[in-house]
C-alpha cells in the first residue's frame, strides 16, 4: 500500500519541472529508489517472503508515470541509487534482501528509458553493502530500526571483500 503522494513531493513537482524544462545539455534524470517490504511488524518467513518479493513490483507501478515523463522528454533515467530501506524489518543479514535488491534491479532493467542502475552502497557492511569492507560486516549492532538492535545475536566475522548476500545475488545480474 503506498500512500497517494503530496502535490509537491519529489514525483508530483521536482521530476515534472526536470523533465519538461529539460533542453539539449541535459543527457539523463538521476532518480533514487527505496522499498520496504511494506510488511510492518510481520515478520519475514516462508509465507511473507512472496509479499516482500511481490513489492518490488508493485513499487515499480509508482514509478511508470515517472519514468513516462523521462520518456516522453527524449531523456534516459539513471538509478544512482536503490536498495531496500525498512524502518521496521532488519533483513540486511539475510539473502531476502540480496533477492530484493535483485528484483528491483530486474524491474529496472527491463524498461528500455532506464539507463544506468547502482545499487547503494557498494563496499560496507551488510546493511546495505555488496561488499564487505572489514570482518565487522555482519555485526549490525550498531545499526537499529526503529530502536530494534538488528543484531541482538554474536555473529561470525566477515572477509573484506568478499561478497554479502546482497552481492551474492546482484553478481548473478
Amino acid at each position: 500500500n503506498y500512500p497517494e503522494e503530496p502535490r509537491i513531493s519529489r514525483r508530483n513537482r521536482w521530476n515534472s519541472v526536470i523533465a519538461s524544462n529539460a533542453n539539449s545539455n541535459i543527457d539523463a534524470v538521476a532518480l533514487h529508489w527505496y522499498l520496504s517490504t511494506s510488511l510492518g511488524t510481520l515478520a519475514v518467513n516462508d509465507q511473507t517472503a512472496p509479499l516482500v518479493l511481490a513489492n518490488t513490483f508493485s513499487g515499480y507501478q509508482n514509478l511508470k508515470d515517472e519514468l513516462n515523463e523521462i520518456r516522453n522528454a527524449g531523456k534516459e533515467a539513471w538509478f544512482t541509487e536503490f536498495n531496500l530501506y525498512d524502518k521496521g524489518q532488519c533483513l540486511h543479514q539475510h539473502f531476502i534482501h540480496g533477492l530484493f535488491t535483485s528484483a528491483m534491479a530486474l524491474t529496472l532493467l527491463q524498461d528500455p528509458v532506464v539507463k544506468h542502475i547502482d545499487c547503494h552502497d557498494i563496499v560496507g557492511s551488510s546493511n546495505k553493502s555488496s561488499i564487505f569492507n572489514d570482518s565487522l560486516g555482519l555485526d549490525l549492532s550498531g545499526y537499529t530500526n526503529d530502536g530494534v538492535n538488528c543484531t541482538p545475536y554474536p555473529v561470525p566475522a566477515s572477509n573484506p571483500r568478499e561478497l554479502t548476500s546482497q552481492g551474492n545475488c546482484l553478481v548473478l545480474i
